[in-house]
């Protein structure tokens, strides 16, 4: 019997010692998997969380091995929360020069419309996993284009839906013939749809984690009638991008 306690002892004590170890890192993120090729399953995860704090810290709190090198005496650290039934908080740091802010800090913030980090306090970011942190998403231009520029995608179009709606049915067809009309869908189709797609997209990839090819779509935009099809199809991955912050 005596044979049978001790082990039990060592094995209690080796279960208390290792709940009682815990991470010093502040950063929750998984871990590099190394037995295993490619990329940690989570990686490029994308998941939203609320900005709690931001603080000033020694740049030598920073992980040696975090993705993006911090270069100046302070780092800046922005602490969020992703919620969920663990309250899971996670820590990204951008620096902080004497002047200015780090530039993916600075392309958030101006996405926030605003030039001081403690104004995001309480606003959603995007964040995904890199190399096993995680990090936020940061747009790779400077804010541009306009959204409102999808007002102008739906007048471009109109005249080509128009047009695809008399071919269907035959009402109207006078109307598509006239030449009012085909002036109308000349520069609905050649000027403004194509125009307003670029724009459109621009501004969409710089300030949601959309990223397709503004180009790209301008082109579809000009071709009829491939456009009639290519257009809600952009209109719909539009829909479904996630706002940066």
């Amino acid at each position: 019997m005596a044979g049978t306690d001790e082990p039990q002892t060592s094995d209690d004590g080796a279960e208390q010692s290792a709940s009682e170890e815990t991470p010093s890192e502040p950063v929750v993120a998984p871990e590099p998997v190394e037995d295993v090729d490619g990329p940690h399953p989570s990686e490029r995860l994308q998941i939203r969380g609320e900005v709690l704090t931001i603080d000033r810290v020694p740049a030598d709190t920073v992980p040696a091995d975090y993705p993006v090198e911090i270069t100046t005496e302070q780092a800046l650290t922005v602490e969020v929360s992703i919620g969920g039934p663990d309250e899971i908080t996670v820590v990204v740091y951008f620096e902080t020069p004497t002047m200015g802010v780090d530039g993916r800090l600075g392309r958030l913030l101006t996405l926030a419309e605003t030039d001081d980090p403690a104004d995001i306090v309480g606003k959603s970011l995007l964040l995904t996993v890199e190399e096993g942190y995680y990090m936020p998403v940061v747009p790779e231009d400077p804010s541009r284009g306009d959204g409102r520029a999808v007002y102008g995608i739906g007048l471009g179009l109109l005249p080509s839906l128009l047009v695809g709606f008399v071919g269907i049915f035959a009402p109207g067809s006078d109307i598509v013939a006239s030449t009012p009309f085909v002036l109308a869908w000349f520069v609905g189709t050649f000027l403004v749809l194509p125009i307003s797609v670029y724009v459109d997209a621009v501004n969409l990839r710089a300030t949601t984690d959309w990223e397709g090819s503004p180009r790209n779509w301008a082109i579809l935009a000009v071709i009829p009638p491939i456009n009639v099809v290519a257009i809600p199809l952009y209109l719909i991955g539009r829909e479904n991008a996630q706002p940066l912050i």
